[in-house]
């Protein structure tokens, strides 16, 4: 019972706060504080609805180094990572998606009124040069990025193979790529229980790109998917 009722109110929060933020998106379209708003708006009560406690641990040179911009990435396990990311990215950051999130019933318009950038990731030509106008977006805006380089969601079937995409902007746009890893909260939440579980998450140092070339790629994509499963591991050891 208590399931279905976190269900049906975190439902009903997420189309409210969705609803209201298209509208006002509509009235200032691809402005990038649509997407700050909403997650601001959404991400805390969302967990406190479901039940959930979040730590977060910062490391120390994430701290120092923002505001600037950097590319974050994120492993991506559900629905969820939309309220635990929200809590953790700072203003003046744009999310890349898959195309098909448009088609989401009023979320989809709210992230395209956003600005955020949908990727064609069927069409490798097309994607890439979305990625190179996101290059010129970032560097002219001063903007942040947030990936996540699995490309969709592992519902708990473990750490997904990394995608280039983020590596490409990093290394392109000279920016230091910020790892964001989640615990493996989907074997540890009871949403029956009134306390459904611990959501961890640990902000790690900057990565620098800078002076790496896209040889590199391979090397550093495969490199930090590494960090991932260990970093993942000591998280899930706490959980």
């Amino acid at each position: 019972m208590l399931l279905l009722s976190r269900y049906v109110l975190v439902t009903i929060y997420f189309l409210f706060i969705s609803t209201l933020c298209l509208i006002l998106a509509i009235l200032q379209p691809f402005n990038i504080k649509n997407a700050h708003r909403f997650l601001s708006w959404f991400s805390e009560p969302a967990l406190k609805i479901l039940g959930l406690e979040f730590i977060c641990d910062w490391d120390p040179l994430t701290k120092n180094y923002l505001p600037r911009p950097a590319i974050f990435i994120g492993n991506h396990q559900r629905t969820l990572d939309i309220s635990i990311f929200g809590m953790i990215l700072p203003p003046k950051t744009l999310a890349i998606g898959k195309r098909a999130i448009i088609f989401v019933p009023i979320f989809g318009q709210l992230f395209w009124l956003a600005g955020q950038i949908l990727l064609d990731r069927k069409n490798t030509s097309k994607a890439y040069s979305t990625l190179d106008s996101v290059v010129t977006k970032i560097k002219n805006e001063q903007i942040n990025i947030i990936i996540f380089p699995e490309g969709t969601r592992s519902n708990g079937k473990g750490l997904g193979t990394f995608k280039k995409g983020a590596f490409y902007l990093g290394i392109e746009c000279s920016l230091p790529i910020i790892p964001i890893v989640t615990n493996s909260y989907l074997e540890n939440i009871n949403f029956n229980k009134w306390k459904s579980g611990t959501i961890r998450v640990k902000v790690m140092a900057p990565i620098i790109t800078k002076g790496l070339g896209q040889e590199d790629i391979d090397k550093l994509t495969l490199d930090i998917r590494a960090l991932y499963e260990k970093t993942q591991k000591e998280l899930d050891q706490k959980s």
